[in-house]
């Protein structure tokens, strides 16, 4: 079996700067990218720095091509404070925000552009008191929540004018979810009394006109979701499914409390599917396959009050239907994924006395709904899944405290145990914990692996060993590039690298008859956020000594 040692890249590539942003002391230093109307939009900022401190930022929205011709300057936007709203398309517009530091006091500015160089204009004036935390687009309306940095009280909605933005309601109190069914907004919200200290779970939805919005139901004295998950519900046949419950209390722990709710959308149709009373909590929703949902409850292990025993539930949505699937042990669920009519889920059993994990990864059929492990990785931890085809991908890693040494595998599976097999091996590599996932762009696999003799560079795979290289060593020998996961802009994969001698840049990856080209845009300590909308075609890769 090869390993990465043995890999030799002979694939052309050429590094080229198409322009430099910010010439001289200036550097860009951050970035938001969209491809939009198969033009690369960015929002840099310009920064300029005295003894390691910043004293002055401007941001400033621009567009390119790929060229340096194409890469201009579309509107000087001012000073401004940085924000991670990432850019939304809805009717032919691109909307994104700016916190603009122009006024006294500062304001937060929803801005608009068309797609031609005239097109950029302020849509609405926000104020100083909110930011943008999200956008979520409905036909011809995109709407927003909006609040301070870290809770959302008010949904918006703007028609791209300034008196079609308004204000559809004020919640006072923090909406922590919004789910679009069937061209709705349903919203939970809840509503904290500062008098009596008790918090009211309320669920909204907008209504038929899209004009305003209307209770579905109030919930008293309980709350949304008692779980690490963040949206702690399911969406089957334009039916949301939801927890409501009560959380733990050390003084009063008989008053705990979680049920299982389903809505319609209406007051009447807003019922409990199942109360799981005080033991049992629903923790995480897995999804649906063939009108069945599923998910798992947590409770005390009888034989350890420090422990957590978990199990695996499904559900049609009635009482009768909602039933345990099996015993999951000690064994806390985390990634899953859907492929084709088959449900995948791993395991995590983390023994802190031993300091040892034990890991599985399992799948439930829809056909039949049966349970069955796929595989045990023992110590190595399986992290990240991703579908190509009818296969699923996922990683293997494992870190030896003693021996200081990490191994790293690829792995796939499509759902039988002879059809699970390992693509390739990487000894002495490892997968950097980072916010960068697995990425599918045409049928290929795109992932970061840490090596001794490359250091942090991209990879890619067709699911074959052979096929499994790296994409380029931007930056030489062991030195890391710290590459970003590639995006897709007009039949052009985009990503953060750095080649050690400009810092963090944006690089380009374009096919060629004879191999690839890399070129790099030099935009210098970028954060890549993005949406990708476009079809990337593969390029062709060639290694005569090792068959690709």
């Amino acid at each position: 079996m090869s390993t990465v040692q043995d890999l030799t890249i002979i694939s052309p590539w050429k590094a080229e700067l198409v322009k430099d942003i910010f010439p001289g002391e200036f550097d860009l230093s951050a970035s938001k990218l969209k491809n939009f109307n198969n033009t690369l939009y960015f929002q840099p900022y310009q920064t300029k720095s005295f003894h390691y401190s910043y004293y002055s930022a401007k941001e400033q929205l621009w567009k390119s091509d790929g060229t340096e011709a194409g890469t201009n300057l579309l509107k000087d936007l001012g000073l401004y404070s940085s924000n991670s709203l990432v850019p939304e398309v809805n009717n032919n517009t691109l909307y994104f925000q700016v916190n603009s530091q122009n006024t006294s006091p500062n304001s937060s500015q929803l801005w608009k552009i068309d797609g031609t160089d005239t097109g950029v204009q302020l849509v609405k004036d926000l104020g100083s008191s909110l930011d943008i935390n999200s956008f979520i687009p409905i036909e011809n309306n995109l709407y927003f929540t909006a609040g301070d940095s870290y809770n959302s009280t008010q949904l918006w909605k703007t028609d791209g004018t300034e008196i079609g933005t308004i204000l559809v309601k004020d919640f006072d109190n923090s909406i922590s979810n919004v789910r679009e069914i069937n061209n709705s907004l349903y919203l939970d919200v809840n509503q904290y009394n500062p008098v009596t200290f008790t918090s009211t779970a309320q669920l909204w939805k907008t209504d038929s006109t899209n004009t305003g919005v209307e209770l579905i139901k109030d919930f008293g004295d309980l709350t949304f979701g008692n779980s690490y998950q963040q949206d702690n519900a399911a969406i089957v046949n334009d039916i949301l499914y939801f927890e409501v419950g009560r959380a733990y209390s050390y003084s009063l722990p008989s008053t705990q409390l979680s049920q299982l709710w389903k809505s319609d959308g209406t007051n009447t149709g807003t019922t409990v599917v199942k109360d799981f009373g005080s033991i049992r909590d629903i923790n995480y929703f897995f999804g649906e396959v063939n009108n069945t949902f599923y998910f798992s409850v947590s409770l005390p292990n009888p034989e350890n009050s420090a422990a957590t025993t978990y199990e695996l539930w499904k559900s049609d949505g009635t009482d009768a239907g909602t039933t345990l699937v099996q015993n999951l042990g000690n064994y806390s669920p985390g990634y899953l994924t859907t492929v084709n009519n088959t449900l995948y889920f791993t395991q995590n059993n983390y023994d802190s006395l031993t300091n040892t994990s034990s890991n599985q990864l399992w799948k439930i059929d829809g056909t039949n709904g049966n349970v069955s492990l796929i595989k045990d990785a023992g110590n190595f931890l399986i992290k990240e899944l991703e579908t190509i085809d009818n296969n699923l991908y996922f990683q293997i890693s494992k870190y030896d405290d003693n021996t200081k040494i990490s191994t790293a595998q690829l792995w796939k599976t499509d759902g039988t145990d002879a059809g699970t097999t390992l693509v390739k091996d990487f000894p002495n590599a490892s997968f950097p914990i980072s916010y960068e996932k697995l990425q599918s762009i045409n049928n290929t696999l795109y992932f970061q692996l840490t090596d001794p003799t490359y250091g942090t560079e991209l990879w890619m795979s067709d699911g074959t060993e052979t096929g499994t290289m790296m994409v380029a060593d931007i930056n030489p020998g062991k030195g890391s590039s710290n590459p970003s996961i590639p995006v897709d802009v007009n039949n052009t994969l985009y990503l953060l690298a750095d080649d050690g001698i400009h810092g963090n840049e944006l690089w380009k990856l374009t096919s060629t008859q004879l191999g690839s080209d890399v070129r790099s845009l030099a935009m210098s300590n970028l954060k890549l956020m993005s949406e990708v909308i476009s079809t990337y075609q593969l390029p062709t890769f060639s290694n005569s000594s090792n068959g690709f």
